[in-house]
C-alpha cells in the first residue's frame, strides 16, 4: 500500500511525543496515542466484540467495547497487517504483507496461514458468509474462496493499479477501488470478469463502503468523496472542506455516515453525505479505518496505536489525562544503553517491546510477570544504528510508549 508510508511519515513529522491514556464517554481514546505500532483496519461483530490489526504483527481484540484490548499471538514476527474482517465472534480473516492471509474459527485464540500462491501485499479483505470472500491488494490482484479459504483463486481484475478497498453486498454484486481513481464492480461474484466505472477521478481511492445494492461512497486523496444512488453507473463527488487524504468511508445507514483521514479529522454527515460535518477527535493522530455497530456506537484506529470510541454518533469527543511519569527512559537522547522505569500497581504480566521509526519491532526486553513495584530495565542499543526508537509498555490492560533517541 504506497500511501502508507506517506502517511506514517506524516504522523511520525508531527505527532510523537506523548504518552497518555483516555476513558470516558461520548469520542475517547481507548489506548495511548503514543508511538508503536500502527493499526490500520478495525472491525466489529457488535458493540462489544471487535478487533484491530496493524503493523508489528498486532492483532488486538476487546470483548467490553473496547475498555480493554488484548494482544493476540500469531506466530508471525514484523508483519504488515492491513485488513480484517469476521463473519460473527468466531470465524474471522486478516490480510497483509506478502501474500499473508490469516484465518481464526476460535475468535483469533489461533490464527492459521492460508495458502494463497501470492507474494503480493494485500490491502483489503471481505466476506460475505464462512464460504465466501474476497482479498484485493497491489498490482490489481483480487482473489475470490468459496471454501472459506482453503483455497483461493484469481481473478481478471483488468488493471495493475493497486486496489485498496474491496465491498461486496452480497455474494455476487461487490466493488473495489485503488490507485488513479479506479473502480472496479461485479454483479457476478467477479467469476467472469470486473468492469470499470467511470469515478470522473483521478485521485487515489482508499476505502468504498455500500448499504445497499444501489447506494454508496468512495473516498480518498485530496478530500475526494465520490457517491452513487445506482450502483456507480455514475458517481457524483460530494462537498467537503479539506484537502487531506480521506482513509476510510463508514455508514450506519443510507443516511448517516463517517469518514476519517490524515492528522485525526473524522467526518460525519446525518444527509447522505449533501453535507458533512467535521467532528473534534481530540487527537491530530492520522486515522485509518473507522466502523460502526450502530449509528451511535463506532471506533476508529490509526497511527501510534490509537483507538477511538464514540458512543453518541461522534458528537463529542471526550477525554481524560492521565500522565504516567514512571514511565520513562532516562538518559534521553542516549549513546548506547538507556533505563525504562516503569510501575506495576499489582501482580501482573509486563510486556516491553522495543520498535523503529518503521514500526518494526527490534527486541522483546521482557514478557514475565511481576509483582506490584517500580522497576527498570536496560535496553542496549549495541548494533543499531543511530536514530529514533519507541518502547512499548503492556502492563496488564494498560499500555503506554515513549520515544528514544539513539546517537552515536
Amino acid at each position: 500500500m504506497k500511501t502508507i508510508l506517506y502517511q506514517i511519515c506524516l504522523y511520525c513529522l508531527f505527532f510523537f511525543n506523548t504518552v497518555i491514556s483516555f476513558a470516558q464517554n461520548g469520542w475517547f481514546l481507548q489506548l495511548p496515542p503514543a508511538i508503536g505500532p500502527t493499526l490500520f483496519s478495525v472491525h466489529f461483530t457488535d458493540s462489544q466484540t471487535g478487533w484491530a490489526v496493524g503493523n508489528a504483527s498486532f492483532i488486538l481484540k476487546t470483548t467490553n467495547g473496547g475498555n480493554t484490548w488484548s494482544l493476540q499471538n500469531t506466530g508471525i514476527t514484523n508483519g504488515w497487517f492491513f485488513g480484517v474482517d469476521f463473519i460473527n465472534d468466531q470465524t474471522g480473516w486478516v490480510v497483509g504483507d506478502s501474500g499473508l492471509i490469516l484465518k481464526t474459527t476460535n475468535g483469533g485464540s489461533n490464527w492459521i496461514v492460508q495458502n494463497c500462491d501470492s507474494n503480493l501485499k494485500f490491502n483489503s479483505v471481505t466476506f460475505i458468509n464462512s464460504q465466501t470472500g474476497w482479498v484485493v491488494g497491489d498490482g490489481g490482484v483480487i482473489l475470490k474462496t468459496t471454501n472459506g479459504g482453503t483455497t483461493w483463486i484469481t481473478q481478471t481484475s483488468g488493471t495493475s493499479y493497486q486496489l485498496e478497498s474491496v465491498f461486496f453486498y452480497d455474494t455476487q454484486i461487490g466493488w473495489a477501488v485503488g490507485e488513479h481513481g479506479k473502480i472496479l464492480n461485479t454483479t457476478n461474484g467477479g467469476n467472469n470478469n470486473w468492469n470499470n466505472q467511470t469515478s470522473g477521478n483521478t485521485n487515489d481511492l482508499l476505502s468504498v463502503y455500500f448499504t445497499d445494492s444501489q447506494t454508496g461512497w468512495a473516498v480518498g486523496y485530496i478530500g475526494v468523496i465520490l457517491h452513487t444512488a445506482d450502483g456507480g453507473v455514475t458517481w457524483i463527488a460530494q462537498s467537503i472542506n479539506t484537502i487531506f487524504w480521506l482513509q476510510s468511508v463508514f455508514f450506519s445507514n443510507s443516511q448517516t455516515g463517517w469518514t476519517v483521514g490524515a492528522l485525526g479529522y473524522v467526518y460525519h454527515t446525518t444527509d447522505g453525505g449533501n453535507t458533512w460535518n467535521l467532528q473534534a477527535s481530540s487527537t491530530s493522530n492520522s486515522l485509518f479505518s473507522v466502523y460502526f455497530s450502530n449509528d451511535q456506537t463506532g471506533w476508529a484506529v490509526g497511527a501510534g496505536n490509537t483507538i477511538l470510541k464514540t458512543t453518541n454518533g461522534g458528537g463529542s469527543w471526550i477525554e481524560e489525562t492521565d500522565y504516567n511519569k514512571t514511565q520513562v527512559n532516562y538518559p534521553n537522547p542516549f549513546n548506547s544503553t538507556t533505563k525504562i522505569k516503569y510501575t506495576v500497581s499489582e501482580k501482573e504480566l509486563v510486556l516491553i517491546k522495543i520498535f523503529d521509526i518503521s514500526g518494526r519491532e527490534i527486541t522483546t526486553l521482557t514478557n514475565e510477570e511481576k509483582p506490584p513495584g517500580e522497576y527498570e530495565i536496560n535496553f542496549v542499543a549495541t548494533g543499531l544504528q543511530a536514530g529514533i526508537y519507541y518502547y512499548l509498555i503492556k502492563t496488564g490492560n494498560k499500555t503506554s510508549a515513549g520515544k528514544m533517541v539513539l546517537v552515536k
